[in-house]
């Protein structure tokens, strides 16, 4: 009878073990949440650098936006909203991010044909026609 005891006793331990990483894992906890929020950190710097400030104002003023609520919702020990808020602010900084490489390769790009017109009237000059191979003695 102990040992039958001590079976069921090993069972509810192992199932009450099992359960309760189950239920930690699935909740987001506050380490999850300020990782999110330092990669934010991270992304909105990225962004920056990159000149979203200067060609993707908005993008990058709604990332920060974001980024804000996030620290907001750490205070207030809403670690699911912190988490949930860190990860759409990656995503907005890395648009912000893309929108100013794609603004600052159109604005290098009109350069470039603004050059390529200055020297295209210099290349339709008529070449002097060159003597031929058999017109040589």
């Amino acid at each position: 009878m102990n040992s039958k005891v001590l079976q069921i006793s090993l069972c509810l331990f192992l199932g009450a073990t099992v359960t309760a990483c189950a239920s930690k894992a699935s909740r987001p906890s506050a380490e999850k949440a300020i990782a999110s929020i330092i990669l934010a950190s991270a992304a909105l710097e990225d962004a920056k650098i990159a000149g979203a400030g200067e060609y993707a104002p908005v993008q990058l003023r709604t990332a920060r936006v974001k980024k804000a609520a996030a620290d907001k919702a750490i205070d207030d020990k809403k670690f699911m909203q912190a988490q949930r808020l860190g990860e759409q602010t990656v995503a907005d900084a890395k648009l912000a991010k893309a929108a100013a490489v794609v603004a600052k390769a159109h604005q290098k790009l009109g350069r470039e044909q603004d050059s390529v017109e200055d020297v295209q009237p210099a290349s339709l000059v008529p070449v002097i026609q060159s003597r031929t191979y058999e017109e040589y003695p």
